[in-house]
This record gives C-alpha cells, structure tokens and sequence, in this order.
C-alpha cells in the first residue's frame, strides 16, 4: 500500500512471478497505482522505473529443459464414457514451449497388447492445449474397460518429435 512506500522513500519492490514463458521474445507489461490517492493504475515505460539501475527492462531467465512439450494432467483418470454425463471424457492438457510456428500434435491410444485404438491430431502453437478421447476407437465404438496405453507426440520446430507416454483407464 502506499503506507508501504511514502514519498521519498529509498525502498525497492522485488516481485517474483512464477509462469510458463511459451516463446522467446515476449513482451511483458506493468503498472503502477497510488491506492492512497485513489489514482488509476499506470502503465510503467522503461527509464521511470528506476533510476539507479542501469536499465529497468523485465528479465526472463528461462531453464533450458531441452524439452518443447510437458504433459500438465490427464483427467480424469479413471474415466468412465457410459453415458451417464460424468467423467465422460479423458482430456489430456499439455504445454507447448519455445516454438515460432505452428506444429502437429497428435494423441494415439493403444491397447495393452499394442494394437492402435484412436489417434486425434491437433495443430498447435506455443501455449497450454487439451486433446479430449471420448473412449471410442476409430469406428465411433466405445472401448472395452481396462488400461491402454497413450502417446502424446509433438513435432518442434527443428523437426524432431518428443513423445510423452503413460497409461489411462476406462471403467464403467
């Protein structure tokens, strides 16, 4: 509050912000407000931020995870697609990091005995995505119950593909 900081205060604000950075080159914005004046907030230009520092630019450090795709969830997991209007649908929420076109996604279920069930395709761009399996094969029939294996693979933009495989269940 402004309590916080009266004027003439030397006091520094440091805020850490916790986020996925989906591609390099984001512009990042902040504002800044007197809540004791009842002033509206105020985008901050850079060069009035700080006039200590050399620059008051946002810095990004972003790990090197070598990795352009992480698999957030996949829920519900068991799902039971039995008409009955609750946990219908699997849906798998992935993130895409660091690419500067738009790349192929793709989500194949297998059997446990390997055989191919379903695959869904999506085109995608840097950012959160879902691929949903309503628990139907390729010819529209619902799966026995059981485990089957899934492969979420993504193409990055120098032409490999990272695969992320795990198991979900069907039950009714």
């Amino acid at each position: 509050t402004a309590a916080d900081f009266p004027r003439g205060s030397d006091k520094d604000i440091l805020l850490a912000i916790t986020t996925p950075v989906f591609r390099l080159l984001t512009n990042f914005e902040s504002w800044i407000w007197n809540d004791a004046a009842g002033l509206a907030a105020q985008a901050t230009q850079p060069g009035n931020a700080a006039d200590r520092l050399p620059s008051d630019q946002v810095e990004v450090t972003v790990l090197g995870t070598g990795r352009s795709v992480e698999l957030r969830a996949v829920a519900p997991n068991p799902f039971t697609p039995n008409g009955d209007g609750i946990n219908e649908e699997a849906r798998f929420e992935f993130d895409l990091f660091l690419v500067t076109q738009e790349i192929r996604a793709s989500l194949n279920i297998f059997s446990l005995s390997g055989e191919p069930v379903r695959e869904l395709q999506a085109a995608t761009v840097a950012g959160t995505h879902s691929l949903v399996w309503n628990g139907r094969d390729e010819d529209d029939q619902l799966v026995p119950p059981g485990l089957y294996i899934y492969q979420l693979s993504v193409d990055s933009d120098n032409e490999d593909t990272q695969d992320i495989t795990g198991t979900v269940a069907v039950t009714y």
